[in-house]
């Protein structure tokens, strides 16, 4: 629909200090081999001048077997290539710095010290006039960038097949404390970076381009595997007609702790991240991404084609804000997507192109398959191809939602305003102030088809606007228990087509259209005794009910132990209805 893992070159943070994981030396070298000082910043090679430059210092390490690290000067920029040929050279000759030792890792060391996040980077530019890379690892070990800048390159087609704009290495490459900055593959792939595994630590990757034609391109980064932590990927961009992943793409699977992906550009899909399998984690914000290729999907989050479809999992208050695509999917486009532990799914902006085989549409999120745990879908906007043309899923369309302890609110399209799905299975949530503009479940629509069904349970659902059915339209059987349903707007009364089946102790407001007749049920309150809409940090929109009206849920018949926000239930004699519990102090 929308187009293994491997553990990473592993990185070990301790207090005050940074260790970046080394690959183990090759068999028959016992040790590390010395330290190489870098004395001089030209790039000159002359064995009798007795300094010894960057260029010389590859020459050293390609000469002897073993682990290698260079150390550079605090401050200095080493400029790379005032004279080279065609930029296809791979002997370490001109252009780029050539790593060709197949026996062991490369370290090049900055010597960032403990205050490293004030200090002058030693810098490494290439020419303006030299068409090539600043470095590349020809061999098998790992390549390790340790507080440096690198900056300036850009490689034509050459045996590396113009991939890296700044660095390329043929296996693992480990940046940290590292500026990758204005680099460009004009006809290739990572415009900053680009290798099989990559794992990067405190670094910024920002102002590069990627130009392959079409793919997974990645305009800061391109990887099989990718691993980050704590970086920023930052106003990188891929151009190639076809091309995907404007801040990283990874062919297998991205994972990120704490970084963010913001004001990246890619024209086919996947404004911020484009992989198969993509994990953000821990604080990650995907923000301000643009996709402007036509009919593009995953605004800021693309999971593309694989075997059992694509994966995309943001939790831990990471959040996918304020990405625009010109398809599906504002923020995220993917098979299955998993949004869990704080985190949220706002202000993104979609385009409903309609034709595919899956579902059309989703301001926020479009997925075969979408779990929303503890978490908020808010804000976000899908608008129609075409005056006239359909606009569903302000918030989530998809084929199955399941939802608990999450708040879907503010969301706006014209059909389906909040979630539009064939299946819904919501409890302990919260979906208000949804918009479902000309057409018909501003807060939840169900589709018709096999296997369409929704249950409600624990549910606040009120408050939306819709021409019908403002809070619920389904074309399909459903049930309703222990639900607060009222407060319609727009004129389209609270229900559309096939009334729930309730499973009882529901409180109804005036909306009527419903036609709920279950134990306990209350129909019809003129006043449900819901407070204002309170959005907290992430937000996660709640109505507490402010009167005792809303408890009418006995204890033993109360089907979860905490409401929405975590807290106890019941906090009194009985449950309350709806999705929060009226506090028992």
């Amino acid at each position: 629909m929308w187009g293994s893992r491997q553990i990473g070159v592993a990185t070990v943070l301790l207090v005050g200090t940074i260790t970046v994981a080394t690959a183990p030396a090759s068999a028959g070298v016992e040790a590390a081999n010395p330290p190489i000082a870098v004395t001089t910043t030209a790039d000159v090679v002359d064995p009798d001048d007795g300094i010894l430059s960057l260029r010389e210092a590859f020459d050293v390490a390609n000469a002897q077997p073993g682990d290698d690290t260079i150390d550079l000067v605090r401050g200095s920029t080493y400029d790379l290539g005032p004279t080279c040929g065609d930029g296809t050279d791979d002997a370490n000759v001109d252009g780029d710095l050539d790593h060709t030792d197949p026996s062991g890792a490369l370290r090049i060391d900055g010597h960032p010290g403990s205050d490293s996040r004030h200090y002058q980077r030693p810098m490494l530019r290439m020419a303006s006039t030299c068409p090539s890379r600043v470095i590349e690892q020809h061999g098998q070990g790992l390549l390790t960038l340790f507080g440096i800048t690198v900056t300036g390159g850009h490689p034509g087609l050459d045996a590396g097949g113009g991939d890296g704009g700044g660095v390329r290495a043929a296996s693992a490459l480990a940046v940290s404390i590292v500026i990758i900055e204005a680099n460009q593959a004009p006809v290739g792939r990572g415009g900053g970076l680009a290798a099989p595994s990559i794992t990067t630590y405190a670094s910024e990757i920002r102002g590069n381009q990627a130009g392959a034609a079409s793919g997974l391109v990645g305009g800061g980064a391109w990887a099989v595997d990718l691993d980050d932590n704590y970086s920023h990927y930052l106003d990188n961009e891929v151009t190639g007609p076809q091309a995907q992943g404007g801040g990283v793409a990874a062919t297998a699977t991205v994972r990120t702790h704490n970084s963010w992906f913001i004001g990246n550009t890619a024209v086919a899909g996947g404004g911020g991240v484009a992989a198969p399998d993509i994990f953000l984690w821990d604080y990650t914000a995907t923000h301000d991404n643009r996709l402007i290729g036509e009919a593009a999907p995953g605004g800021g989050v693309l999971g593309t084609d694989r075997p059992g479809g694509s994966t995309v999992v943001v939790e831990a208050r990471s959040t996918v804000a304020r990405n625009t695509a010109t398809g599906d999917g504002g923020g995220i486009a993917a098979d299955h997507v998993t949004v869990t532990e704080d985190s949220e799914v706002s202000g993104n902006r979609a385009v409903d192109r309609g034709g595919l085989a899956g579902p059309d549409g989703g301001g926020g999120i479009v997925a075969a398959h979408v779990e929303l745990r503890d978490s908020a879908v808010d804000r976000n906007v899908v608008e129609a191809a075409s005056p006239g043309g359909p606009a569903r899923g302000g918030g989530i369309s998809a084929v199955i939602v399941s939802m608990s302890g999450s708040t879907v609110s503010r969301n706006d399209s014209t059909a389906g305003g909040g979630i539009h799905a064939l299946e819904v299975d919501v409890r302990n949530s919260t979906v208000i102030d949804n918009t479902a503009g000309i057409g018909t479940g501003g807060g939840i629509l169900v589709l018709p088809g096999d296997g369409g069904r929704f249950a409600l349970d624990h549910v606040t659902l009120t408050g939306n606007r819709a021409a019908s059915g403002a809070n619920l339209s389904s074309a399909t059987m459903g049930t309703m228990g222990r639900s607060i349903l009222g407060e319609p707007r727009g004129g389209g009364g609270n229900c559309a087509g096939v009334r729930p089946v309730s499973r009882g102790m529901n409180l109804v407001g005036v909306g009527g259209g419903c036609h709920l007749r279950g134990d306990r049920d209350r129909l019809r309150v003129s006043d449900l005794g819901l407070g204002w809409p309170s959005y907290n940090h992430f937000d996660r929109a709640v109505r507490t009910p402010v009167t005792t009206a809303a408890s009418i849920v006995p204890r033993f018949r109360c089907s979860m132990t905490t409401d929405e926000l975590g807290f106890r239930r019941p906090q009194g004699r009985k449950c309350e209805a709806g999705a929060v519990e009226v506090p028992s102090w």
